[in-house]
């Protein structure tokens, strides 16, 4: 498990591609084998990832600038209260979610995305490893239907659509796609490990 001692991992994809579940996973296998892990998420639990849920829910507004601002905000606190503390100990972070889905959610264009892309890149760590959890937006949002049909703002089909796009041409090329559509968080992992 030498490669995946205190390395940071990301977790990207759309709602409804199982990234929560899949990080619950890889976090619980690490430590499983030994490997000093932590896992968090963006938005965070501070008041500024707080802030920013209020928004995903529909209870305040914010502007275009006023969104990346805040996400901007939250990730420097989770970076210096969370990540980068994690890393100089040694262990390796499992983060669900960071700049690349606030280029892809908060982007009203693919160059837009890249600007905020270029933006926070900037500004914040690398990751050692990009997972994306690969699924169809329109099986993502029967997902999300079925697990609540009180939808946050982004969860529409024609938003998931512009969203999974801007994903798949700004991610590096790196990045490990893992097929969500098809395969269950435990067979997902399996072949994450396989690949490493």
């Amino acid at each position: 498990m030498k490669n995946l001692t205190n390395k940071f991992i990301l977790i990207e994809g759309i709602d409804g591609s199982g990234k929560s579940t899949f990080a619950e996973l890889l976090f619980n296998f690490l430590k499983d084998k030994q490997v000093p892990a932590r896992k968090f998420n963006e938005p965070s639990s501070y008041e500024t990832g707080l802030y920013i849920r209020r928004f995903l829910k529909g209870e305040i507004k914010l502007e275009r600038e006023e969104q990346l601002e805040a996400f901007i905000k939250d990730r420097e606190e989770s970076v210096e209260k969370n990540i980068l503390p994690s890393l100089k100990r040694g262990e390796t972070v499992v983060l669900d979610r960071y700049y690349y889905s606030t280029a892809a959610y908060q982007g009203k264009d693919i160059e837009d995305a890249k600007r905020i892309l270029k933006k926070n890149q900037k500004l914040f760590p690398a990751p050692d490893y990009i997972l994306f959890l690969s699924i169809s937006p329109k099986k993502a949002l029967q997902r999300i239907t079925e697990r609540n049909p009180e939808k946050e703002i982004f969860e529409s089909l024609p938003k998931l659509q512009l969203i999974d796009s801007i994903f798949r041409k700004t991610l590096p090329e790196s990045s490990i796609y893992l097929d969500s559509e098809n395969l269950l968080s435990e067979a997902l992992l399996k072949e994450f490990i396989a690949r490493m």
